[in-house]
């Protein structure tokens, strides 16, 4: 029998904001979570968490989530600070 952990919540705006930043550029380039977790080295699961900001990403794990997306690290931090000072609007 399977067990299911509870859901983590997400830990804060900024996380929040960063997620879906990661969620954009991975839609942008056509990949599926899998797809971006079998490019940068991460579980599909872990790519799931990060985009619903319930986790804090390391660097290396931001340069994993880089190599995924084939997408410059400094383009995504500069593409979430433009989401953060938006206030993450649609």
């Amino acid at each position: 029998m399977r067990v299911r952990r509870a859901r983590r919540q997400p830990i804060g705006p900024t996380y929040i904001t960063f997620g879906r930043t990661i969620r954009e550029l991975r839609v942008r380039r056509g990949l599926s979570q899998e797809q971006l977790g079998l490019h940068g080295g991460l579980h599909r699961n872990y790519v799931a968490s990060i985009e619903r900001g319930e986790i804090n990403p390391t660097l290396r794990t931001m340069l994993r989530l880089q190599r995924g997306l084939d997408f410059p690290l400094s383009e995504i931090v500069l593409l979430f600070d433009q989401r953060r000072d938006e206030g993450d609007r649609p």
